[in-house]
């Protein structure tokens, strides 16, 4: 409790200091879902498309099968960034790992995650997936627009080309099973320095 209580604090300062803060500009480059549960989800769509140099619209799509229904949900991100051998390598923490359940249901909470969560909310023209466990049936997030506003949640960062990639998993019988991995690129940049008032 009290670590997690540190680290919040920590990540709290980082996001809303009161002095200078980056501005970011973010080139997305790629999204993919790279896999998805075909036992337990059905009729599975990601899709990714570019808005212009600096914005992109994203949509998920999918249905639970019939008897399917997820309580006990967990999230974990990891942040790579690409180094000079084009090779992406984990930055910072190895995962972030989100108790999806217990987030939704008000019983867990993290900075980065709050803040993440409520731009979704912001930004997509229409979603399902912001209530309680449990889950079943459709799913959907649509039209999630990502644009300058969204790389700015991210001000902590450094400037690079940075990946991250989110997984999704159910446990049932005591087991992790995963649901959904998907992954995005962003060129990350810093144009300037704005003092907070």
């Amino acid at each position: 409790m009290f670590p997690k209580l540190i680290q919040n604090s920590l990540l709290f300062f980082l996001l809303c200091d009161a002095g200078e803060s980056k501005i970011f500009e973010g080139i997305p480059k790629q999204a993919e879902c790279k896999y998805y549960n075909p036992d337990l989800i059905a009729n599975f769509t990601f899709t990714y498309k570019p808005l212009g140099w600096k914005k992109a619209k994203y949509s998920i799509d999918g249905y639970m099968k019939e008897g399917v229904e997820i309580d006990n949900a967990v999230i974990r991100g990891t942040t790579y960034r690409r180094e000079s051998n084009m090779e992406y390598r984990v930055f910072g923490p190895k995962e972030l790992t989100v108790e999806a359940c217990g987030f939704l249901g008000g019983s867990w909470t993290h900075v980065v995650v709050d803040l993440v969560a409520a731009y979704m909310k912001r930004a997509a023209k229409s979603n399902n997936v912001f209530h309680p466990c449990p889950f079943s049936g459709h799913f959907y997030i649509h039209d999630l627009i990502v644009d300058e506003n969204a790389y700015n949640v991210v001000n902590f960062l450094p400037s690079g080309f940075f990946m991250f990639k989110a997984r999704v998993f159910t446990r049932r019988n005591n087991t992790e099973h995963l649901l959904i991995e998907t992954a995005t690129y962003v060129d990350l940049r810093p144009v300037g320095i704005h003092t907070k008032r």
